[in-house]
């Protein structure tokens, strides 16, 4: 699928911007230390898309005439995954999982395999089933790197902090510092050590030979640090370096926006919006930042965005099943104007992820619909994982009357 696509708008891989930095890592770690030859993944030759519920069709997609082992299906699986990773394009772990398919709900498989099947449930939000593959591999492995900064990343995902950063120890011997660090920074930097992971991201940056992606993962993780401590500029520094290794990365244009959103700096939002491909989540928030302008004209945008959510909802028997809260939890507060239904959405995203954007989506929904439960429920988690995140300050607080 080619960035610019109308059909970018409705391919349901293409609307998990994974939704948290750790599952990004996780993903680009496995990269890092992974043993597929150069992480030099394979590049889609036609403007095929794949929707989620098409996957059958792409089972087996190979040059060769014979079927594939477990072993070549697995490389090739791989190849699709870091293609998705490394473009921000995540409609082709669809293709990944369609090659896997003879091996997908077996229980006698290689544990990279298995490792590859976490990789691609966690992608699918399954995080109980990617949780199960990933501690069979550590159980009989507890040395294993990959399954190690995979399960930490969900860990990390579902609001396990501190289990999430035991993992990250785990191997602390036998992975290499700039893993181990993309690993660990993110968790402690929320945990009240943000400066501390700064500056060792800092001296990554300025000391280590890293390879652009490497370098992309250590200036998200910057950007998104120096966010939480409420350092602006420091942050848009971050993230237009980000952007610059990798313009249309699908997550670092989601925090992005976010970012600039929070910033109310809709003119600047609307304008680089308009350099990226359609999917949902970057219409709705074209849409909104247009709209908080006064543009006229924009019946034709919240239609196509209804029409495509509509589209994402109405999948008949979609194989697996996508949970698209978060999006349609945006979807109704910034297009709808529907705070109601914009906050049952982001306490359903909320119940199964607990990523900092996701906590804030859900914190905002709360605060405008005066959900005093909620927002204790969620200040009570925020307490006991001792999180410290400046840009919570600005939810929660509801007069009484």
């Amino acid at each position: 699928m080619k960035s610019g696509t109308d059909s970018n708008a409705v391919s349901g891989w293409a609307f998990f911007p994974v939704g948290m930095a750790a599952a990004i890592i996780a993903v680009v770690i496995v990269c890092i230390v992974g043993n597929i030859a150069g992480c030099d993944p394979a590049q889609d030759q036609d403007d095929t898309v794949l929707l989620v519920r098409d996957y059958p069709i792409f089972e087996q997609r190979t040059a060769h005439s014979e079927p594939l082992s477990m072993a070549q299906a697995t490389q090739q699986a791989w190849e699709w995954v870091m293609t998705g990773t490394n473009s921000g394009e995540y409609h082709y772990y669809g293709y990944a999982r369609g090659i896997l398919d003879p091996w997908w709900d077996q229980n006698n498989v290689s544990s990279e395999l298995r490792i590859l099947r976490a990789v691609i449930l966690q992608q699918q939000h399954l995080f109980d089933q990617a949780l199960a593959d990933l501690n069979q591999v550590i159980d009989s492995d507890p040395q294993n790197v990959q399954a190690r900064f995979t399960r930490s990343a969900i860990l990390f995902a579902t609001g396990k902090l501190d289990a999430a950063l035991l993992d990250c120890q785990r191997v602390f011997l036998k992975a290499d510092p700039i893993s181990v660090t993309l690993c660990v920074a993110p968790i402690k930097g929320l945990q009240g050590h943000a400066p501390v992971m700064i500056d060792k991201l800092n001296t990554l940056l300025a000391v280590s030979e890293l390879a652009s992606l490497q370098q992309r993962e250590v200036h998200i993780t910057l950007a998104e640090l120096y966010w939480l401590q409420g350092n602006m500029a420091g942050a848009e520094k971050q993230f237009k370096q980000a952007l610059n290794i990798t313009p249309q990365h699908g997550y670092v244009v989601s925090q992005y926006s976010e970012f600039l959103l929070s910033l109310k700096r809709y003119n600047t939002l609307a304008n680089f919006l308009q350099q990226q491909p359609p999917s949902i989540e970057n219409q709705i928030n074209l849409y909104y930042a247009q709209k908080e302008q006064s543009k006229p004209e924009l019946s034709e945008l919240k239609n196509t965005i209804t029409e495509n959510i509509t589209t994402l909802t109405n999948t008949g028997d979609q194989k697996p099943a996508l949970d698209n809260s978060r999006l349609l939890s945006l979807y109704h507060s910034r297009v709808e104007n529907d705070s109601r239904a914009a906050l049952l959405y982001a306490r359903k995203n909320w119940d199964r992820q607990k990523g900092m954007i996701d906590t804030l989506l859900l914190m905002n929904a709360a605060t405008k619909e005066r959900d005093i439960r909620t927002i204790d429920k969620v200040s009570q988690w925020l307490e006991e994982n001792l999180i410290q995140d400046q840009r919570l300050a600005n939810y929660g607080a509801i007069d009484s009357e």
